[in-house]
């Protein structure tokens, strides 16, 4: 997790360097259908979407339509997340 967070952060422009506990355990009591690349894919998202240094439940989203979900994310969606990526990229500096 903490490779992921540690491979992630600075392209992004983020301020996380952590996972909370709570985050850690749902994590972890996740089933992963789509091995490793879907558990990286959910991490950089919570990279994105995280606005404190600890990745939070919240933020991950792990139940039934959320990014860790089989289903493949929606144009809306992607639009959302790079609309993001864009706004922390230009507060940045």
């Amino acid at each position: 997790m903490r490779y992921f967070i540690a491979r992630h952060r600075e392209a992004l422009h983020s301020s996380v360097v952590d996972v909370s506990a709570r985050a850690m355990d749902a994590l972890t009591a996740h089933d992963w259908p789509g091995n490793v690349r879907q558990l990286e894919n959910v991490v950089r998202r919570a990279i994105v979407l995280c606005s404190g240094p600890s990745i939070t439940n919240e933020v991950l989203e792990l139940g039934p339509g959320g990014p860790a979900s089989a289903a493949p994310p929606t144009a809306a969606n992607v639009h959302e997340d790079l609309e993001v990526v864009v706004e922390r990229l230009l507060s940045s500096g």
